[in-house]
């Protein structure tokens, strides 16, 4: 038997720079990892099969889970032919429709399983990872990472490691999640012009100087509350705060723990008001 744990992520910024033939948006965002996480349990058994449920802890536990031939965790361990049979536990926390990668992550987090186990190599495994989603290539080796493309395009990041252990975040839940197609589907519609790319960033304080969310606007539009949110987080002393991916998360960054207890009695005042989740977490640094 082995655990693995499957990392949320949040989105530091998010540029769509273009959008291919296809329809996929090109776009830049920091990715990076944290210590928030789902739990994924492997058992060698007779027949491979899937059970997930929410665990006692998680911030926000709720119905929204796929079903075993839908989930992306069970189409990265069918697409692997070597693959053996195993009983594979999801025991989750990521909430669904948050911006926070929980599916994604759990379909990587597979894949890094199978390919520490030799059942496929880690080229294969990297071309099988973006057929299942955008973000799911990241989180085959999660860390803090410059993504372009459609999200197939990763460079790490060179922050000195005090740097990456030392940030600390906040992450409001909302009271509900936000579909992304529709998120995306209103950016298109709105005829916002893309992003300039970047094509590199250059330590933390061009990150937080330069990151902004293109899909911010319009998925504040769709939900009032989250400028609410981004606006009392901006309120803390947070090095940056904003909404990830297409939300609904929001989240504010601090230096340190500290900094983010100090934040914490404005942050709960306003979940209790609106009826929000908090949670405080770090930067994840391998299992």
């Amino acid at each position: 038997m082995s655990r693995l744990r499957s990392p949320a992520k949040v989105n530091i910024g998010l540029s769509i720079v273009g959008r291919r033939a296809d329809g996929f948006h090109v776009l830049e965002s920091v990715f990076w990892p944290l210590s928030f996480a789902d739990d994924i349990q492997f058992e060698e058994a007779e027949v491979t099969s899937l059970e997930m449920g929410w665990t006692s802890d998680a911030p926000i536990p709720s119905t929204g889970l796929p079903e075993a031939s839908d989930n992306l965790a069970m189409k990265a361990w069918a697409g692997v032919p070597k693959a053996p049979a195993q009983k594979i536990t999801i025991e989750k926390r990521i909430p669904t429709g948050g911006g926070l990668g929980g599916g994604s992550s759990n379909a990587g987090t597979v894949l890094r399983h199978l390919v520490a186990g030799g059942f496929v190599d880690k080229h294969e495994a990297q071309r099988m990872a973006p057929q299942l989603g955008a973000d799911v290539p990241f989180f085959l080796d999660p860390k803090p990472s410059f993504v372009s493309g459609i999200g197939e395009k990763i460079e790490s990041l060179s922050i000195p490691e005090k740097g990456m252990g030392q940030l600390w975040f906040a992450i409001v839940f909302l009271p509900r999640p936000i579909v992304t197609a529709e998120v995306f589907k209103r950016f298109r519609e709105s005829g916002k012009t893309f992003s300039p790319e970047r094509g590199k960033v250059e330590g933390l304080n061009d990150i937080f100087r330069l990151a902004k969310n293109d899909l911010e606007p319009v998925a504040i539009q769709q939900y009032p509350l989250i400028q609410e949110a981004i606006t009392m987080l901006k309120s803390t002393e947070c090095l940056f705060a904003g909404m990830s991916g297409s939300g609904s998360s929001c989240y504010a960054i601090y230096a340190s723990q500290q900094q983010q207890e100090k934040s914490s009695k404005a942050v709960h005042q306003w979940c209790r008001l609106y009826e929000g989740r908090v949670l405080y977490t770090q930067t994840f640094l391998g299992e």
